[in-house]
This record gives structure tokens, C-alpha cells and sequence, in this order.
């Protein structure tokens, strides 16, 4: 004669908990498995998230009105196609950049795109240099006068609590630059309060020197009508190692560089979320083979298979909620993190 059903539905989940509570480092060992899956992704989201807008954001400020860009296909390109562009192609409206990335060595680091300008070929396009600036010692005659000084937008320096006249550690390549915060610059962006830009702008000759260019740049910004690309095209391009592409071009190409990372990471992400669940579905299977001989009195006792499926599967979802709900905390944490790399 069986129990009444009633006290087997109370039996049931009291031995699944006592059975988890009672092997405490088993029930964490299956939790500890999802919490790292989860964290794992979550970081990697929310860093891929969040540098993929920076990069959008540092694109975007640093095209400005630009339509096309003249690049050399051998790296950076030589001063004198920027005199031919001026003189034999007749192209007025164009500015000489020199574009490099660098770290920002303050607290956990900022990545940051330095910009050398040439503050007489920038009107037409950047509004950077002939912006307002702000502070006793940011005229732009002691930018071009004084070595090493460089110029931050205004939310870039509240978020990395920066002053005018700190002195900032760059790291580029394998070596340390020292430039010295002369001015701090509005743009349209940064008006609004609703982006942090993450870039530094110098006058072209700093940049020149601080990057050991001589007389090179990393490429022309131009701003060009139908015809004048065709006049482009047939006096400078000439020469095999040039190439004019458009600015939204050049954008696309810099960004899909970094699809294969983000990629990657998000394999990696992924892989560590199923190493997870095996662990968690190793541990249950354990735990149901352990559990044997009980299974084995509460089927006697009249407990239906479909009631020992579902209480294993609570149990799991048990394990799974635990180790979800550590693993969002963790991500979160771990995300902060990585950001700072």
C-alpha cells in the first residue's frame, strides 16, 4: 500500500534540497561552473559594447566634414604629394593628419587617437583647433609656440579628471611620450554632455616629432566634388602607391579590422558558457547515480519517473539561478575591468 500522494509531493523536494545542502561543495562546484560562463560573456559583451561606440564615436570626431582621404598603400605618406595636391591637382581644401593611437597611463589607462593638425588647413574641416578654448594659458599661439602641448575635449578631461598644465604619460609602441595639457577644446559632440571623445589634437609639427614621422604623415583629408576626383585621379594617382578612397570607406575598413577580434572573444565567450554546462550536467548526473538507492525507495514507494525528472530538473534550475545571478555581478565587475585595459 503506497503513502498518500499528498506527503510523497511534500517528500520529494525536501530530499532534493537536503541532498544539495549536504554537499554543499558539489552544489558549488556546478554553480561555479555557469557563474563563469555567464561572466564571461557578460564582460566580453559589455567591453565589446562599449569600445565599439568609443570607436564610433573617435571615428566620427575624427572625420568631420571629410569626404575623401588620400592614403599611400606602403603606410604613410610623403609631404610632397600634399604640395602636388595643392599645386599641380589644383585641391585647396586639404589638411595634412597625423593619426596615432596611444595610451593614456592615468589610474587604469585610456586608449585614446592622438591627431597632429595643421591649424591652417582645419576650418573647412575639424572644428577642434578653432573652437572655443577654455582656461588662462590656451591660446592657440602657445599651442604652435611651446613643444609638447596638446589639446583634450572637456568631457574626456572630467572623466579622467584632468587639468590644464597636468603633464600626460603616452604609451605608443614600446616607449613613453610626455606631452602637457595646454587648452581644453569644445565640440559639437561634446556640447550636448552626452559623449566622452578619447583624443588628444597637437599642432601637426609636435605630432611630427613626438612620432618620429619626418616628412611623412599618415594620410590627407580632402574634401572633394565629382570633378575633382577626376583631376585627382589623373595627375597624383598616377602613382601606383596612392589610393583615394571615401571617408566612409576608410571608416568601414579601420572597423571591420576589429570584427575578427570581437569575434574571437565572443567564441571564447561562448565556449566557456558550454564548459559550464557540462559541468553542471556532470555534477547532476553524479548526483542522480549517488541518489541511486533513494530513487530507487521513492519509485517503490510510488513516486512516478516524470516526478524524479522534474525534481532533478528543479534542482538544476536551482544550481543555474544561483550561478546566473553570480555570474551578471561578476561580468559587471569583470567588465569594469577590462574596459580599463
Amino acid at each position: 500500500m503506497y503513502p498518500p500522494r499528498g506527503k510523497i509531493d511534500h517528500f520529494i523536494p525536501k530530499a532534493g534540497l537536503r541532498y544539495l545542502f549536504t554537499h554543499p561543495w558539489q552544489t558549488f562546484l556546478s554553480s561555479i561552473g555557469i557563474m563563469l560562463g555567464v561572466a564571461v560573456i557578460l564582460s566580453i559583451d559589455i567591453a565589446n559594447e562599449s569600445s565599439g561606440k568609443a570607436f564610433d564615436i573617435s571615428m566620427e570626431s575624427v572625420t568631420g566634414k571629410t569626404t575623401h582621404r588620400l592614403l599611400s598603400r606602403q603606410g604613410d605618406i610623403d609631404l610632397s604629394t600634399y604640395i602636388k595636391l595643392r599645386t599641380e591637382a589644383g585641391i585647396t581644401i586639404s589638411a595634412p593628419v597625423i593619426e596615432e593611437n596611444v595610451k593614456i597611463l592615468i589610474g587604469n589607462g585610456y586608449t585614446a587617437t592622438f591627431l597632429g593638425l595643421d591649424p591652417f588647413s582645419e576650418r573647412e574641416f575639424r572644428n577642434f583647433i578653432s573652437a572655443d578654448l577654455t582656461g588662462d594659458n590656451t591660446e592657440l599661439s602657445q599651442l604652435l609656440s611651446s613643444n609638447n602641448k596638446v589639446l583634450i575635449p572637456e568631457s574626456f578631461a572630467r572623466e579622467a579628471k584632468l587639468t590644464i598644465g597636468d603633464t600626460l604619460s603616452l604609451k605608443w609602441g614600446d616607449g613613453v611620450l610626455r606631452v602637457v595639457c595646454a587648452g581644453l577644446i569644445k565640440s559639437n559632440e561634446d556640447v550636448s554632455g552626452n559623449r566622452i571623445e578619447q583624443f588628444l589634437i597637437s599642432d601637426i609639427e609636435t605630432a611630427r616629432k613626438l612620432f618620429n614621422k619626418g616628412n611623412f604623415v599618415s594620410h590627407i583629408d580632402l574634401i572633394l566634388t565629382p570633378s575633382e576626383v577626376e583631376r585627382i585621379t589623373k595627375t597624383i594617382l598616377s602613382n601606383p602607391t596612392l589610393q583615394l578612397s571615401t571617408a566612409e570607406k576608410s571608416n568601414e575598413t579601420a572597423k571591420s579590422m576589429t570584427e575578427a577580434f570581437r569575434l574571437n572573444l565572443n567564441a571564447m565567450s561562448l565556449l566557456a558558457l558550454i564548459v559550464g554546462l557540462f559541468l553542471i550536467y556532470n555534477a547532476m548526473t553524479f548526483s542522480v547515480v549517488q541518489r541511486r538507492r533513494l530513487l530507487a525507495l521513492l519509485r517503490a514507494a510510488g513516486v512516478t519517473q516524470k516526478d524524479i525528472f522534474i525534481q532533478v530538473m528543479a534542482e538544476s534550475i536551482f544550481i543555474a539561478s544561483i550561478g546566473t545571478i553570480g555570474g551578471i555581478v561578476g561580468g559587471i565587475f569583470l567588465g569594469k575591468i577590462m574596459l580599463g585595459l
